[in-house]
């Protein structure tokens, strides 16, 4: 696929007492996540240029390492600060033989519910095979172009198998829903898992001796989404992010600690449902939501924003946070957006503070919340992650 060009990270290995170490490099400074594993007969990587048959023996160069925007939760954090040997440019074209499997076994997990319907067999234990391998593969951190190509797993069978729901299969709502994003990201060259992408961390003195980390989008992010429209955009029901700040790079919410996102004269885009100490009640498809305090006659800018989106009747984005209480709706980690709703009415409850509770009705048609059950985001593996990016997080010191 001549789209599947995007650049990816440096790869290449190194041995040592019938071990390698494979680190990474994080946004925040030189800290590394570092495995330790045994190699094995997978340690070889193939190069697509030759039919992806030929293998190609790993490097003994110590500097040539294969660094990884993601690594799994049993990895050891150890604190590498200093200056890193360069290493190599990832081959788009090569790839280890256990990743190409692991591509496949989707196709494998697809061909088993084809078989379960064919024999009138229950499909859920089948269909849960392959929600929990798509959910998996959205954080694999082998990824390269050529993976995408030789496994065909774009095709049938594969990703299109599910989103066009090939084989007489009628598949369950959220694993379609997977696999179209997935999919998509993948046919343009989208393929690094590592949800921190753009996001740095500034150190500065707080005036007693201490430090502080304020994370910011680094300015020369060119991927940054702007939030400054109605609608959706190219988000996705059920998105999440492990911060705000991350919502606000991928266009979702425009403000990284507010939770009201608009502009003057078009009025709000996004609001964020938090534990901000006002009255709101989430009712999942009915949401009564305050504006912010003001005074006596003159509402907060953040109300204002609400009221003019309410003149204008237009939808608005809803995103939930972790850090809500008592409310089931919410992802136990991060931030996840969950629809469009509509302003439907509005009252005042102080007018001392011009405080006014607006109410919300989630516009209709739209797939469910995924706060529950198996298509509840984040999803397990993403948790994993979060619990990675907290580890190195705590050694940003």
């Amino acid at each position: 696929m001549s789209n599947l060009n995007a650049s990816s990270t440096s790869q290449g290995s190194s041995s040592s007492q019938n071990q390698c170490t494979i680190p990474y490099t994080n946004p925040y400074s030189s800290l590394q996540l570092v495995r330790k594993r045994k190699r094995n007969d997978d340690d070889t990587e193939y190069d697509d240029t030759n039919g992806g048959n030929s293998p190609v023996e790993h490097s003994s160069n110590p500097a040539n390492v294969a660094r990884r925007p993601f690594a799994p939760a049993r990895n050891t954090i150890v604190d590498t600060r200093g200056p890193q040997p360069p290493g190599q440019a990832r081959n788009p074209g090569k790839y280890r033989r256990s990743h190409l499997q692991d591509m496949r076994l989707l196709k494998t997990f697809i061909q088993e519910c084809v078989t379960a319907k064919d024999q009138g067999r229950n499909l859920e234990p089948s269909f849960q095979l392959v929600r929990q391998r798509v959910h998996q593969m959205e954080v694999f951190d082998f990824m390269v172009p050529a993976l995408v190509t030789d496994s065909r797993i774009l095709g049938q069978p594969g990703f299109a198998s599910i989103i066009e729901g090939h084989d007489g299969i009628t598949w369950p709502w959220d694993i379609v829903a997977d696999a179209r994003v997935l999919s998509g990201k993948w046919a343009v060259g989208n393929l690094d898992p590592f949800l921190l992408e753009g996001i740095i961390k500034k150190v500065k003195t707080n005036g007693v001796g201490g430090m502080v980390h304020p994370r910011s989008i680094d300015p020369n992010y060119l991927k940054r989404v702007p939030s400054h429209y109605v609608g959706a955009g190219d988000l996705t029901n059920g998105q999440w992010w492990p911060y705000q700040i991350c919502a606000a790079r991928d266009g979702a919410h425009g403000e990284i600690e507010a939770g009201i996102s608009g502009t003057k004269g078009i009025g709000a885009f996004s609001i964020v449902l938090s534990h901000g100490g006002y009255a709101d009640i989430d009712e999942g498809d009915l949401i009564r939501y305050c504006g912010t305090s003001g005074g006596e006659g003159k509402p907060s800018f953040g109300t204002r924003l609400m009221q003019v989106a309410q003149t204008f009747k237009h939808v608005i984005r809803v995103l939930r946070s972790s850090t809500l209480t008592k409310n089931k709706y919410k992802p136990k980690k991060g931030l996840r957006y969950d629809g469009l709703y509509e302003i439907v009415s509005s009252r005042e409850l102080d007018r001392k503070i011009s405080m006014v509770q607006f109410t919300l009705q989630r516009v209709a048609g739209q797939e469910p919340i995924r706060y529950e059950g198996v298509e509840r985001r984040p999803t397990d593996e993403q948790l994993k992650f979060y619990e990675t990016t907290q580890q190195l997080e705590g050694l940003s010191t």
